[in-house]
């Protein structure tokens, strides 16, 4: 705002009659952008077995020529189906993250980001409590975002705003990951509703190439470098912090969470590897043991045709799936760093989930392979040992069914609940 050079007449100061001197006001500091370093585990070295096994691959693929052929098949039609995709959709990286192909000019994402920066531009932030977040990745890329105060801490928010302080020591964050279709403009209001009903902070942000955000992921641990960045700048300011993923969120929130020692990971209705989500869901396609909403069909009997053609699909989907997604360094696996995580961790599954099915669900996928766990005919009375071990079990994976709750459904009622209760517990234990 400009201010009229304007000194009032007659107008005198306690030390003579000198007109007192204009005081224009000064603007805010400017905030130098924080910047992520690498986590110690970014690159970890690859085991000596790792290295035997690629080399006697690659001498078998020499000295016995049709594995060598197969071998250099398999490559070719990886390529192949990476140029289709280039071609018809812009890349793997656009179906795995289609937020990608977002245009700002579009008239609903327009209105949100319109939205967003009418709150940004408010004078009075902690009205709205929602102030502008740049942060630089370890690669040099610029991530937008926002932090959204709760009440009881509105004053922190201004502070924050005009000087830029330190006001997250001993304060509790929940950093939301997006997943695949989200951008945080769209969610300000949710977000500013759930610091109510889940007492704590949040920040939102955007992977790098969605709307305001620089850059462009090349790689699946991209996404997962992105909120590293976030976890790491509120956890270096004394922050207690808990990462929370939907879907695809949930998978780079994880590796997120196995890059820092300590921290909490929520993991909301997320997959176990991309290429167990994608046989699971071409597996139940093919059964058509669900209807068009997730929800299973009841006294439901396919054919034993029909289980072997859904078995087969799926195999083979996943084969391809592995290999392309492999090759373009783009799988995202789960649950092969659930157990790197040392801070406290939950998962949440919805019951009536549609694209989560069989062993691509994070839960299932880990609860089949717990030391002991044996799946069993529950009706049948023999079996009650081993059903009550089985739930013995289960409690290891500190998991919370949503009954009735589809992929995109938020928490309501037990499941919630449940869900804020692991939170205090998490911001707790920090």
């Amino acid at each position: 705002m400009n201010f009229p050079n304007i000194i009032p007449p007659h107008h005198e100061n306690n030390l003579g009659n000198a007109p007192a001197p204009i005081v224009q006001p000064q603007p805010a500091p400017a905030q130098a952008i924080f910047q992520a370093t690498y986590p110690q585990n970014f690159n970890p070295p690859v085991s000596c077995r790792a290295k035997a096994w690629k080399a006697a691959k690659i001498i078998l693929a020499i000295i016995i020529i049709p594995i060598g052929i197969a071998w250099v098949a398999k490559k070719i039609l990886c390529l192949i189906v990476l140029c289709i995709l280039k071609k018809t959709f812009g890349g793997i990286e656009q179906i795995i993250l289609p937020a990608l192909a977002y245009n700002k000019d579009d008239a609903l994402i327009k209105a949100d980001c319109e939205r967003r920066d009418s709150i940004f531009a408010n004078p009075n932030s902690a009205v709205y409590r929602t102030v502008h977040l740049e942060l630089k990745t370890p690669d040099g890329v610029i991530l937008d975002g926002a932090l959204i105060w709760r009440l009881k801490e509105k004053e922190a928010a201004d502070e924050y705003k005009k000087n830029g302080s330190n006001v997250f020591q001993n304060s509790n964050w929940i950093i939301k990951c997006n997943g695949n279709g989200e951008f945080y403009e769209s969610k300000l209001n949710e977000s500013r509703i759930e610091t109510y009903s889940r007492n704590c902070n949040i920040l939102v942000f955007n992977y790098r190439g969605v709307l305001g955000s620089e850059g462009y992921p090349r790689c699946s641990r991209d996404l997962a470098l992105d909120c590293h960045t976030a976890y790491q700048f509120l956890d270096s300011q004394g922050a207690n912090v808990v990462l929370e993923g939907l879907s695809l969120g949930g998978g780079n929130g994880a590796q997120a969470a196995a890059f820092n020692p300590g921290a909490h990971m929520a993991n909301l209705k997320s997959f176990s590897s991309l290429t167990d989500c994608v046989k699971g869901i071409v597996y139940s396609y093919v059964l058509k043991d669900r209807d068009d909403e997730g929800i299973p069909r009841l006294n439901y009997h396919p054919s034993c045709m029909r289980r072997t053609a859904a078995c087969i699909a799926a195999c083979l989907a996943g084969w391809l799936t592995r290999n392309v997604l492999e090759t373009a360094n783009w799988e995202i696996n789960t649950a092969s760093v659930w157990n790197k995580i040392t801070g406290r961790k939950w998962i949440v599954t919805g019951t009536h989930d549609h694209l989560m099915r069989g062993d691509g669900t994070l839960y299932k996928f880990l609860k089949r392979r717990l030391p002991g766990y044996k799946k069993v005919n529950k009706n049948n009375p023999n079996n009650a040992s081993q059903i009550a071990r089985n739930e013995e079990l289960k409690k290891q994976l500190n998991s919370i069914k949503a009954k009735g709750a589809g992929h995109m459904d938020p928490l309501e009622g037990g499941a919630e609940q449940a869900h804020i209760q692991q939170l205090a517990l998490a911001f707790g234990a920090a």
